[in-house]
């Protein structure tokens, strides 16, 4: 094992060329006391140990982190599924996993500490209690909408318009020029762990043990986490926003053809109302 200060210490099963861990030391017990944080990217090897550290050290809580080398375009959904199976179930029952993208940044220290105690407590004060032993929350994201409409875009409500009543969370964008906030919950007032459908995939946290996997027929870099969130929900599974973990996200992201063939995909599927 190696600290992944240290650097990127590649797997020795089948998916060595692509998949690279920088180890902890951190040993669990029967508390979800660890994270997993894993992303994709095509960005180079000295990106990458910047990045590991970044997370290592913002998160404050000695996480496993993996990259995956995803020069080719792989699909998320598939990239993912991977990272989940290369991890033994051992470290699956007592992870939290992290997916995130790889062109972010966390605005404050120890978010990794305050992410295990949203998913070990009740966020209402009683410590002791853990909700994935209760089965009250399996998926934690940064921004998404506690209602779906049938356009299947999380942003927008009934009409095709700019949500305003069913948005909540908040993420920061740079240019890398000047800094501005995206502030989905409008002035509402986000519970510490707020009650939704679906959440962006810039940033998910889950349980590998309640979760059921990515739905591999949505392709490329779109839909992969309304698929995951809304197959989940639709399994009874929980899924919130906290607002306690700010990031800064380098994309605002696009409106590609591949992002209309997978929404389309996800209509045909799931048929919303």
């Amino acid at each position: 094992m190696v600290n992944p200060l240290d650097g990127l210490h590649p797997t020795d099963n089948k998916m060595k060329d692509k998949l690279t861990i920088a180890y902890s030391t951190n040993r669990g017990n029967k508390m979800k006391d660890k994270l997993i944080i894993a992303y994709s990217t095509n960005r180079s090897e000295n990106y990458q140990k910047e990045f590991n550290k970044h997370l290592y050290k913002s998160s404050g809580c000695k996480p496993k982190v993996i990259s995956y080398q995803n020069n080719s375009g792989e699909s998320l959904t598939s990239v993912y599924n991977a990272i989940w199976n290369s991890i033994p179930l051992k470290d699956q029952k007592e992870s939290i996993f992290v997916l995130c993208h790889h062109d972010i940044k966390f605005k404050t220290n120890g978010w990794g500490k305050n992410l295990l105690n949203i998913f070990n407590t009740n966020g209402w004060g009683k410590n002791l209690l853990n909700i994935f032993n209760t089965n009250k929350v399996d998926i934690i994201g940064l921004a998404g909408t506690e209602k779906l409409y049938q356009n299947s875009t999380w942003w927008l409500n009934k009409q095709g318009q700019f949500n305003t009543n069913d948005l909540w969370g908040k993420v920061w964008h740079t240019d890398g020029r000047k800094e501005w906030l995206s502030n989905f919950s409008s002035g509402k007032k986000c519970a510490k762990i707020q009650p939704v459908e679906v959440v962006d995939g810039l940033f998910l946290a889950f349980n590998p043990e309640t979760c059921s996997q990515f739905d591999e027929d949505f392709k490329g870099f779109h839909f992969y986490d309304i698929s995951f969130c809304y197959k989940n929900l639709k399994e009874g599974h929980k899924i919130c926003v906290t607002e306690t973990i700010p990031v800064v996200h380098e994309s605002g992201g696009t409106l590609s053809p591949e992002w209309e063939q997978n929404r389309q995909l996800f209509i045909e599927k799931y048929q919303i109302n």
